[in-house]
């Protein structure tokens, strides 16, 4: 009995060791992302990518649902080296309020499975406790808790993403775009979906850390914003307004429908580095106020 007593032990010891390695790892990450004890931490997708803010961290990814921001919030505020963050910047738009993420996130068929993709990136965001609290739906940790033996792909990219190539605002790639979004078809705003959820969550999240949060409508160029649906449009701007209207510490920036010029697009509803460097010069004097 003693012996295998042993036998069980010695094999246990080496994947804790691991484990122990690899958390290591993962909260040295996190513990070292304000170097320079940064205020402002930029959530979002590739609408925030090109942000540009002084003394800021842009932790934004392309395609991500409000699950990530959330994700990230969670961490970053368990992190003492984040005593001094005060302004959560998140970027909003229609693309995140249409049926589109809610199919992703439910992984209908025929759909990008968006977890399998990003199972190492949720992996790094979650504390080894969170795997035995109910998790956030649609959030299944059995495909995630895997990612926690790696000590590869713990890194996270902080600065903002260049875009400095010429823009694409020809009129069929703003209707290839708004037909992507699914925001040119009517009531294309889905209310009480996940979406919904972790935004409310982001909210919360924020009053109970005493962090002001900036809910920011990017610039969309008028190429793309001719294809939206007015009847969405209306829920979707009327909810971001009840949202600041509801919680003193949100403010919603409606900066969807600025007029700027086609320099500074990307294409119809991504700004390039220059417009996303002008954004972030407004966005910065506001947290300085």
């Amino acid at each position: 009995m003693r012996k295998f007593l042993l036998l069980v032990f010695s094999f246990f010891i080496p994947i804790i060791l691991w484990l122990a390695l690899v958390t290591l790892r993962e909260n040295y990450v996190w513990s070292n992302l304000f170097e320079n004890q940064e205020k402002v931490v930029i959530l979002g997708d590739s609408h925030a990518e090109p942000l540009d803010i002084p003394e800021s961290l842009n932790l934004a990814k392309s395609g991500d649902p409000l699950l990530m921001p959330l994700l990230y919030l969670r961490r970053l505020t368990q992190e003492r080296s984040s005593l001094e963050l005060s302004f959560v910047i998140l970027t909003v738009g229609p693309q995140n309020f249409s049926s589109l993420p809610e199919d992703r996130l439910n992984q209908k068929e025929s759909y990008e499975d968006w977890f399998e993709g990003n199972r190492q990136r949720i992996a790094n965001a979650l504390r080894f406790q969170e795997y035995f609290q109910t998790p956030l739906a649609p959030l299944h940790c059995n495909g995630v808790w895997k990612q926690e033996f790696s000590i590869l792909n713990k890194t996270l990219n902080k600065q903002p993403k260049g875009w400095r190539n010429p823009p694409h605002l020809t009129n069929s790639n703003a209707v290839k775009r708004a037909e992507l979004h699914r925001v040119h078809q009517d009531n294309w705003f889905v209310q009480g979906g996940h979406q919904y959820q972790f935004l409310d969550q982001i909210i919360q999240h924020c009053r109970k850390y005493e962090l002001e949060l900036m809910l920011v409508g990017t610039p969309l160029h008028r190429s793309y914003l001719e294809q939206i649906s007015q009847s969405g449009w209306e829920n979707y701007s009327a909810y971001l307004r009840q949202c600041e209207s509801l919680h003193p510490h949100v403010q919603y920036l409606a900066y969807e429908e600025v007029d700027w010029p086609d320099s500074l697009f990307r294409d119809a509803d991504h700004l390039n580095s220059l417009g996303g460097r002008k954004l972030g010069s407004i966005l910065h004097e506001l947290t300085l106020k």
